[in-house]
């Protein structure tokens, strides 16, 4: 059962929103409840950072600045929550370190990914970072996933994608990396600041062929 946790006429658009997605959108939107729920059970109360969902109209200004089309997980995922209000605040709702952008924080991001501006191989494929969409950062580390057909990897059609230091596929797909959040986070021996116990194990599981490579 998919749980809205918001208030007032937030409430009624969030599920107005909902109930437009496709069944597997919806779930994407749950999973992400239940990662929130996660940290909130390890006294990290991300919900009181997390900023209002997206806009159509601020996502059509995102898709136009990169000059993409904005795959439908990425859209889902801005139209929950659009990312963190303070990215300094401790308690930042992260995908593992990274913290979740929001719009109006995308320039943050835009160092590092300027420095690999080209076409940039990656080990199993190409991606344009010019184009990329970026959606977590942490100390100049960020991820991003390509647009909408814009990317090319043997491992899957629209993985999110680490640079920094490199360009490698850390996750199959922004649900994947829910995914493997909710497993490290779920864990009773999770500590915020602290690398999430088997963290390999857990993030070759739910990520098969990612760390093949290594």
């Amino acid at each position: 059962m998919l749980k809205v946790i918001c208030c007032g006429l937030a409430t009624k658009y969030l599920a107005t929103q909902i109930a437009k997605l496709t069944y597997s959108h919806r779930m994407l939107i749950e999973k992400l409840e239940i990662l929130a729920d996660a940290f909130e059970s390890k006294g990290v109360n991300v919900r009181s950072n997390l900023a209002p969902g997206a806009t159509d109209s601020e996502l059509e200004l995102v898709a136009e600045q990169y000059g993409v089309e904005l795959p439908d997980d990425y859209r889902t995922l801005y139209k929950w929550h659009n990312g963190n209000a303070d990215l300094n605040a401790r308690n930042v709702f992260k995908f593992r370190d990274n913290a979740f952008l929001s719009i109006k924080d995308f320039q943050n991001a835009k160092f590092t990914i300027d420095i690999y501006a080209e076409p940039s191989p990656i080990t199993d494929g190409v991606i344009d970072l010019s184009t990329a969409l970026p959606l977590a950062l942490f100390e100049g580390a960020v991820y991003v996933t390509p647009g909408k057909g814009a990317g090319i990897s043997t491992l899957s059609p629209q993985p999110v994608v680490s640079v920094f230091q490199g360009i490698d596929v850390f996750f199959l797909s922004i649900e994947t990396m829910v995914d493997t959040c909710i497993a490290w986070v779920a864990q009773p021996d999770w500590k915020q600041f602290s690398t999430a116990p088997n963290e390999h194990q857990l993030w070759a599981q739910h990520n098969p062929g990612v760390f093949d490579r290594f």
